[in-house]
């Protein structure tokens, strides 16, 4: 992955049949003719439950569109709080994809639904019982799945997440040195608070947290010299010819 440009995209809660379907689907066509990696950082489904009978069209698509691309640039999923069992299904099929983090020798990519914040504390138990062994066999088994699903979706709606009306910077930043003092890695990516932000780090590492695609419709482009320009994904520029 460190090979080459890549298109970093976080927060898209893209839903089948939904308003924003039709410019997921144009952009993931579009980023199909050039030669960029790529790096979901979660949430890029409003609801995934990677399992038989769970998955809707849209998915399948978005499954089908990977195991395509895979063979020509590298794809790395990062589950969200709104995904489960995606990794548990897909990892070494539609890319490299991990449970809460990837990491490699110069990147650090996580949702940041697991960052320590008190205002969180009962989201991430529902998270944490939603994603455990438990909640995967009880789907294969139990009548009425389909109800348990539907309480997930009110559980993780996505309707604006905006916890807070400014980011705790005191606890990304510790968290991010954290990380930093785990690895020789210098980048960490995070999306889930939907807003932009930067924060220079320790020993040249620096932390950005990713807006929302599907209220921005902007994605990061992260170059090979550490520079990173957020584009709307229109403004994508072709890299290899049409067919």
């Amino acid at each position: 992955m460190a090979s080459r440009s890549i298109i970093i995209i976080a927060d898209s809660h893209v839903t089948g049949g939904g308003n924003i379907e039709p410019d997921f689907r144009e952009m993931m066509e579009r980023i199909a003719q050039t030669d960029f990696d790529l790096l979901f950082l979660g949430d890029i489904m409003d609801l995934w439950i990677a399992k038989d009978g769970f998955e809707d069209d849209l998915q399948h698509w978005f499954v089908a569109w990977c195991l395509r691309e895979k063979q020509k640039r590298s794809i790395v999923y990062v589950e969200g709080n709104h995904e489960f069992f995606v990794a548990d299904r897909y990892d070494g099929v539609i890319g490299t994809v991990r449970k809460s983090r990837f990491q490699n020798d110069w990147l650090v990519a996580e949702h940041g639904h697991d960052i320590p914040i008190a205002k969180m504390g009962l989201n991430r138990l529902l998270i944490a019982f939603f994603k455990s062994r438990f909640a995967s066999l009880a789907l294969n088994v139990i009548p009425f799945g389909q109800k348990l699903v539907l309480f997930i979706k009110r559980c993780f709606g996505s309707n604006g997440r905006t916890l807070f009306s400014g980011l705790p910077d005191d606890i990304i930043r510790a968290w991010a040195e954290k990380r930093l003092s785990e690895t020789a890695c210098k980048e960490i990516f995070i999306g889930h608070f939907h807003c932009f932000r930067e924060f220079d780090l320790p020993n040249d590492g620096k932390l950005r947290i990713l807006p929302a695609w599907k209220n921005s419709q902007e994605v990061l482009i992260f170059d090979k010299d550490g520079t990173g320009h957020l584009r709307n994904w229109r403004d994508i520029a072709y890299t290899v010819e049409k067919s």
